[in-house]
């Protein structure tokens, strides 16, 4: 149970990690800014954007679930 635990957690942290990390490095230089707007603005807009793109937005989340969960069984808990 222990170890079953510390895998969640270790996908929980990778996939925050991917999330932060590869939209910074494919945006490059320029794109949308969020500043002044509160994070459950944040998370209201994201969520419409997905709704508008349910294929694409599905294909995201199902490559950095399978990224996170790769990784974690990989290393060694």
């Amino acid at each position: 149970m222990k170890n079953n635990c510390n895998t969640i957690l270790c996908a929980i942290v990778v996939a925050v990690l991917i999330n932060l990390v590869v939209p910074q490095v494919l945006r490059g230089k320029g794109g949308h800014q969020a500043s002044g707007k509160t994070i459950g603005q944040e998370i209201k807009d994201m969520m419409t954007h997905h709704a508008n793109t349910p294929v694409s937005s599905s294909i995201v989340v199902a490559i950095i679930v399978g990224v996170s969960v790769w990784v974690c069984c990989s290393v060694k808990l």
